[in-house]
């Protein structure tokens, strides 16, 4: 039987296969970095922890909000590096309040973020396997 079709339209599709892996992180991470940014600061906004939760209460009463100047509001972002995504905060007291307030998750991710993540990824595999 003889063999039909543009051979070089295989080597192409096996070429893009093999640099899906790195590409596809990299496009992940550049996608998932505003995404999480807008979650971190929605629930930072809301006064619920990463989680979903109240947030909890501070040494002086109620810390619903942790707003005095907006200032770690609005510097928390999350940044894309090559295919690892990894938070900046804008102030050096933030730290603090991820372990005492939960702003970012402690441990595992929260269901939400993880469903974020996972849509994300799924939509750039399918644009991926487009291209």
């Amino acid at each position: 039987m003889p063999l039909v079709g543009n051979i070089s339209k295989l080597r192409d599709l096996g070429k893009r296969l093999k640099d899906l892996p790195v590409a596809l992180a990299q496009s992940v991470a550049q996608a998932v970095a505003p995404a999480l940014t807008g979650q971190a600061q929605a629930d930072f906004a809301s006064g619920l922890t990463a989680y979903g939760e109240a947030r909890p209460v501070g040494v002086h009463g109620n810390a619903l909000s942790l707003v005095r100047s907006g200032i770690t509001e609005g510097s928390i972002r999350f940044v894309a590096i090559g295919t690892r995504v990894r938070v900046a905060f804008g102030t050096p007291y933030a730290k603090y309040l991820v372990g005492k307030y939960r702003i970012l998750p402690v441990g595992a991710l929260p269901v939400a973020w993880s469903e974020l993540i996972a849509k994300i990824a799924r939509d750039e595999l399918a644009k991926g396997m487009a291209a």
